[in-house]
């Protein structure tokens, strides 16, 4: 959720870090769990009597930016390292929109080996599909 998705106010660390937000139904929750390579830690953002903490607050706004100030803290007294990657584990480019592996642009998975898909996105055959998509849309227009 780091570089792709809601953890993305994390990006101003200056390590490698991984983690979670999360929210929940009309924002009475909000709460990141992250590590890094030395520290794992929680924040949670909430009222103990269950009111709503208010529109937008999300864990990515309430509670990242109180756990990065915490792990930049942390950071002070020991920088942490890169993030090991456990054995077994392989890492694979997979295009988004078909989950299949990416020759050129995509994105880094981790799969356990042995479960990464096999099969290549087939460019070209995509680039014809999607030619059809715009047409067939352009019709209504």
């Amino acid at each position: 959720v780091i570089t792709e998705g809601t953890g993305w106010r994390a990006r101003v660390l200056h390590f490698e870090v991984g983690g979670k937000t999360g929210t929940t139904d009309e924002q009475r929750d909000a709460w990141f769990l992250g590590f890094s390579s030395k520290y794992t830690v929680g924040v949670w953002v909430g009222y103990d009597d269950f009111l709503p903490l208010g529109p937008y607050e999300t864990g990515s706004r309430a509670a990242v930016p109180v756990w990065v100030r915490v792990m930049n803290y942390l950071a002070v007294k020991e920088k942490p390292g890169p993030l090991p990657v456990p054995p077994g584990v392989v890492f694979v480019r997979i295009d988004r929109r078909t989950g299949l592996r990416a020759r050129g642009d995509g994105v880094f998975q981790a799969y356990v080996e042995g479960t990464e898909p096999a099969e290549y996105v087939d460019e070209k055959k995509d680039t014809q599909e999607e030619d059809l998509f715009k047409e067939e849309f352009n019709m209504f227009r």
